[in-house]
């Protein structure tokens, strides 16, 4: 399967296609969520093409870590901070010194999660409320400085 690109270059289709390997412009993303499969895989694509990462964490420093040995593995360097959804006033200062650090910023990818501590089934609406307040709080403001320094 297969396709020509306005470059001209063949592009892949299909569920087998891999993403292009031309030229990639950005060199400086923050991805949150950096402890997550979902975050390390998006930290990993763009190490892969050339980039420096800024790595957000909220629970698992080692898996963080993890994906800052992955990124490094590829040549690339990896910045880490972690990010307490609780603590939303302090959200915007450690993506921005994270950002700092990078020397500006291209791209951000925001992988938010919702956790709750007990079953669903034993779940009380302000316990509910309160999760989901921190993790969209922590979300929004994330996005929102990246956008501002973007």
């Amino acid at each position: 399967h297969g396709a020509t690109g306005p470059s001209g270059l063949a592009r892949a289709s299909g569920p087998d296609a891999r993403p292009s390997a031309g030229p990639f412009m950005a060199r400086r993303v923050v991805v949150s969520g950096a402890d997550s499969d979902v975050g390390r895989a998006a930290a990993e694509l763009f190490a892969d093409r050339g980039a420096d990462l800024g790595l957000l964490y909220a629970q698992s420093r080692d898996r963080a870590l993890a994906t800052a040995r992955a990124v490094a593995g590829r040549g690339r360097r990896a910045v880490m901070s972690r990010l307490d959804p609780a603590e939303v006033h302090s959200v915007r200062d450690q993506v921005e010194d994270v950002v700092d650090e990078l020397g500006g910023l291209d791209v951000l990818v925001v992988d938010g999660r919702v956790e709750s501590r007990g079953s669903v089934l034993e779940v009380e609406p302000d316990e509910w409320r309160g999760v989901i307040g921190a993790e969209l709080d922590a979300s929004f403001f994330v996005i929102q400085l990246g956008a501002r320094r973007m």
